[in-house]
């Protein structure tokens, strides 16, 4: 894209700038749903609230994207989307989102939200620990973080507030810049099962 492209930041800050920019309305509205979910949930004083998997879906009529609650993955939750790609990868899409004499929504995208543990300032040596297997939840610089994960066919957004910060938001410029890791990816596997 272009080097005015928004970095990770607030979030009022990030939508401003894409909206200033010749970006496609998908990709702002998408990213408006993300900061706006993550702004709400940022005013939520209780925390362990259970993942929730969700559709992004175009409806007639509408500027915004719909938001529809699917599942709550349970266990491994990029494991658990996993899984629930299969189940929509072998056809069944249509029938969980069939709504009684309604024509099945375009689904543009799909959205995660998830409490998890990051690392405040990960060293070379904490990532290396990572991909050997050590969970982040025991290392001592973790710090616990509500994620608003969301993908389209494009790009990928995300959202992350710390427990003691308010949450910034990323949106992924092209594919040159991808956003990585493992909830990523499995929205990501679960947007080319869902069929267009």
């Amino acid at each position: 894209m272009t080097e005015d492209w928004p970095a990770p930041g607030p979030i009022p800050v990030v939508i401003g700038q894409l909206m200033k920019l010749d970006v496609d309305p998908v990709t702002v509205s998408i990213a408006t749903v993300v900061g706006g979910l993550a702004s709400m949930l940022a005013d939520e004083a209780v925390w362990d609230a259970p993942p929730l998997l969700c559709t992004l879906e175009r409806h007639p009529g509408r500027m915004m994207p719909y938001v529809r609650e699917v599942m709550q993955p349970d266990g491994d939750v990029p494991d658990s989307v996993a899984g629930f790609a299969q189940i929509v990868g072998a056809g069944g899409l249509p029938t969980l989102l069939q709504l009684k004499g309604q024509a099945r929504p375009e689904v543009i995208g799909w959205l995660l939200v998830v409490e998890a543990w990051m690392l405040r300032n990960p060293s070379p040596e904490d990532s290396a620990r990572v991909e050997q297997g050590e969970r982040i939840a025991t290392m001592p610089d973790r710090v616990e973080v509500r994620l608003v994960h969301a993908v389209d066919r494009v790009r990928a957004y995300f959202s992350a507030q710390p427990r003691d910060g308010a949450p910034e938001l990323t949106v992924e410029s092209s594919p040159d810049a991808r956003l990585e890791g493992r909830l990523i990816n499995a929205l990501r596997d679960l947007m080319e099962a869902t069929p267009v």
